[in-house]
């Protein structure tokens, strides 16, 4: 998850680069206290007997590349929710995703910039609902020009997965909430829908709809799901970040903005079989 930071033209002419990290350190700060608001705004939200966000819980692990590892510090369990905060250790920056179950036999979605070409694992929450880890296999990621979206399988069962919603029910004005491993532990965001673009569609058979979203999202958030208030996905996040423009004394903060993708479930129930 990428942190955009947009700058007054006259200030990052001159601004030495110091000035660039306190404001970056600023909005981090900004828009974690923001998403403890926007996710408090669901917490009364019920899907399926159950509340909102532990719904997300149940639903959003963790994946990292080979040179990150996480072990799993605090674990709780109660009325079918799972809680768990991790600790990461990479050797070469905080390499963390999340992946979005989108089947009862190891099928997930995450962003394709989450996968590259390292081995990877998956860190979730099995069918006992108990902390499970897994190697998984890439089975299709979008190229470049593609989006940014991969489908990944690890020989495991998770606890629950997410029913998927046709592209045709992405609109703008539509209230979501996001889930995803901001951080290195289990966050929540909301939000709404602002722009929705176009279908677009491959040869191969992909298909999707990029939209954007106000929810405020932080590093680790990539590939997390947006769901809506009766508990489907809707797409995962690919990048987000604020913008916002330096001031004297702290800078304002101009808008949140980040973009997500809906695959077409069609297809990708097409490359699970």
């Amino acid at each position: 998850m990428v942190l955009l930071a947009a700058f007054a033209t006259a200030f990052t002419a001159c601004a030495p680069s110091s000035y660039e990290d306190r404001f970056a350190a600023y909005g981090t700060g900004i828009v974690e206290k923001k998403r403890e608001v926007r996710a408090a705004e669901w917490q009364h939200q019920k899907i399926r007997g159950g509340d909102a966000l532990g719904y997300a819980n149940n639903h959003t692990f963790i994946v990292v590349k080979s040179d990150t590892t996480v072990h799993l510090s605090k674990f709780s369990q109660s009325q079918q929710v799972t809680k768990g905060e991790f600790n990461v250790q990479a050797k070469s920056g905080f390499d963390v995703g999340s992946v979005v179950a989108v089947s009862h036999d190891g099928y997930f979605l995450t962003a394709a910039h989450c996968v590259g070409d390292s081995p990877l694992t998956v860190v979730l929450f099995g069918s006992k609902m108990k902390p499970v880890t897994s190697k998984a296999r890439v089975v299709w990621q979008g190229g470049p020009s593609g989006p940014d979206i991969a489908l990944i399988h690890a020989p495991v069962k998770p606890f629950a997965y997410f029913p998927m919603v046709p592209m045709s029910e992405v609109k703008a004005g539509t209230p979501i909430f996001t889930s995803g491993m901001g951080g290195g532990k289990q966050s929540k965001s909301g939000g709404t829908i602002l722009r929705v673009k176009q279908p677009r569609s491959q040869s191969s058979g992909a298909g999707w709809v990029e939209f954007s979203h106000d929810a405020p999202l932080l590093h680790g958030d990539s590939g997390g799901p947006v769901v809506d208030k009766d508990g489907f996905f809707m797409g995962l996040n690919s990048t987000g970040g604020i913008q916002y423009i330096p001031m004297i004394g702290n800078p304002l903060i101009r808008s949140y903005r980040s973009t997500a993708y809906c695959p077409d479930a069609e297809w990708i129930r097409s490359l699970i079989r």
